[in-house]
């Protein structure tokens, strides 16, 4: 039992160069590294569970959200301790 698989982006955009017609190189490189991620569980004999989230702008880990932006503070947990 796995509970979580972070497949994490690509540090560099390549300058939004085009790898095919309309899709940047950036986010083909990640796309494929996904599907690596997918099918090494596929060998594993596992399976992906109906609850999965995919393609996520941001990680709520233990009162943090982690973006693009960096480490910020979770709304939730700040509203909570203002209340």
């Amino acid at each position: 039992f796995v509970n979580d698989i972070g497949v994490k982006g690509l540090y560099i955009d390549y300058n939004r160069e085009e790898a095919l017609p309309g899709i940047r190189r950036f986010i083909l490189e990640h796309i494929q590294n996904l599907d690596r991620t997918l099918k090494r569980i596929e060998r594993a004999g596992e399976s992906i569970g109906p609850k999965s989230q995919f393609y996520k702008d941001g990680l709520n880990i233990i009162g943090f959200v982690y973006s693009l932006r960096g480490r910020e503070l979770s709304m939730d947990k700040v509203i909570k301790i203002i209340n």
